[in-house]
C-alpha cells in the first residue's frame, strides 16, 4: 500500500491537526527513543501505509518538530501537551 496522508481533521481520530503533543515512550522495535519527551505539532493522519492502522481511531500520526522534520507515531506513543493560556489574570491566579 502507498501512503496517503490526510491534512484535515478526522472525526473520532485521537488527535486534531495542529494539536501540540509530546512523545512518550514505546516498546515498538521501530521506535527511536531520541524523540522521547520532544514536543511537536500534529501535521497529518495516515491510514493507508500498510502498518495495521484502522479508521478513524488508530492512524499513524505525522508529527512535525521545531527543526521541520516529520516523524510518524502511534497514538499510544503521544500525549497531549498542556494548552497555553494568553490570559494574564488566569495565569497569575492559578499558580
Amino acid at each position: 500500500m502507498s501512503a496517503n496522508p490526510i491534512y484535515r481533521n478526522v472525526k473520532d481520530a485521537p488527535f486534531r491537526i495542529g494539536e501540540r503533543v509530546f512523545v512518550l515512550d514505546s516498546e515498538d522495535e521501530t521506535f527511536d527513543p531520541v524523540y522521547c519527551g520532544r514536543v511537536g505539532i500534529v501535521k497529518y493522519l495516515e491510514y493507508e501505509c500498510g502498518c495495521g492502522q484502522s479508521y478513524p481511531l488508530d492512524p499513524m500520526i505525522g508529527i512535525e518538530f521545531d527543526n521541520m522534520t516529520v516523524e510518524e507515531f502511534w497514538r499510544e506513543e503521544l500525549g497531549r501537551y498542556p494548552a497555553r493560556t494568553n490570559n494574564f489574570y488566569h495565569d497569575q491566579h492559578n499558580r
